[in-house]
């Protein structure tokens, strides 16, 4: 499910760029709290979360996507005895075809092409389908993790926080700003929280 990963990549790399500017494009509020010596310096307020071991570790991301990917699994078992059956089909025909008409023979031609194109949009249709679940759940999973930083930092003592990920748009990030593994224990520990309670 590298689509989550991009998504909330993407999502954060985009709000770090709005929060940066209205951070910086604010001067005068900015620079009369630097001025009372009481405001921390950026740095000391950036802090980031790595999205591919959030994705790896975090229960409900995980059993979302095993979901998907058993879903995945028995579409494509369907439509594969569905295909199977259209070949079969298609065998039987071309035996019978010395015993038939020129007319049958056209007309049981027409229907295998019909019944393939049926079966073809009958994948797409899935595929569209379970395409959707995924940014659902992709939503979903943004939604919990986002509410629940917001909740973290209802002090305010992170100005941003960032996703970072190999090959991301950071190249470099230091550890001692990593709250990866708090975040996805807390996460955890919510989302097993709310299992219990259903």
């Amino acid at each position: 499910m590298k689509n989550l990963s991009l998504l909330l990549n993407g999502i954060l790399v985009v709000a770090v760029a709005v929060l940066f500017y209205l951070h910086f494009s604010s001067g005068t509020s900015s620079s009369a709290n630097s001025s009372k010596g009481d405001a921390p310096s950026a740095s000391q307020r950036i802090v980031y979360v790595n999205t591919d071991t959030l994705t790896r570790k975090y229960d409900f991301y995980r059993e979302a996507n095993k979901e998907l990917e058993d879903k995945q699994g028995k579409l494509d078992t369907e439509l594969g005895g569905r295909l199977r059956a259209l070949q079969n089909e298609a065998i039987a025909l071309q035996q019978k075809a010395s015993s038939m008409t020129q007319e049958q023979g056209q007309q049981a031609e027409q229907m295998l092409m019909r019944k393939q194109q049926d079966l073809e949009q009958y994948r797409t249709g899935l595929g569209q389908q379970l395409m959707e679940e995924q940014r659902k759940k992709n939503e979903e999973v943004y939604e919990v993790i986002t509410k629940y930083l917001k909740k973290r930092n209802a002090t305010n003592q992170y100005d941003y926080v960032i996703g970072y990920s190999k090959g991301g748009n950071f190249l470099y990030v230091s550890d001692k700003l990593d709250i990866t593994k708090q975040v996805i224990d807390e996460l955890n520990k919510e989302y097993k929280a709310l299992k219990e309670a259903k």
